[in-house]
């Protein structure tokens, strides 16, 4: 009972926090990863002690804002990436595998690398798009 009320409390104060650095970059989105998030921390409680998994949730928490949150990422794409991170069946797995890996932070950056890539390169290119982003940042291209 103690554990689970620490639990409960280590992850809604997580989830809270996290949820408010997030509400300031994405409106919205933050309450909903907080919340989360929060309750990532309880569900791989019984699998780690405490503090390895309040730790791989944290580890994955800064890279997360590091690497996904500046990412030109579309709702839907974004959301599957915050579902499989910190929502999912599999994060007490996920969290075993990153305190598994040595290298918590490296293993969570990549994963997030390869995740952020694959979503990019299964979007259509649009020429125009493009062409008219670059004209407009570098006003150096003149349409003809």
């Amino acid at each position: 009972m103690v554990k689970n009320t620490a639990v409960t409390a280590a992850g809604a104060a997580s989830g809270a926090a996290t949820g408010a650095m997030l509400g300031s970059f994405i409106p919205g989105a933050g309450t909903v990863i907080g919340g989360m998030i929060g309750g990532a921390v309880g569900s791989i409680a019984d699998k780690f002690t405490e503090d390895d998994s309040v730790k791989m949730i944290r580890i994955a928490k800064e890279e997360f804002i590091d690497l996904v949150i500046f990412c030109p990422l579309k709702q839907d794409e974004f959301e599957e990436i915050v579902n499989k991170i910190f929502v999912g069946k599999e994060t007490s797995k996920l969290y075993k595998d990153m305190f598994a890996a040595g290298n918590s932070r490296k293993y969570i950056r990549d994963l997030y690398r390869k995740m952020i890539i694959d979503k990019l390169k299964k979007r259509e290119i649009n020429e125009d798009e493009i062409i008219e982003t670059v004209q407009t940042a570098s006003g150096v291209f003149q349409t003809a």
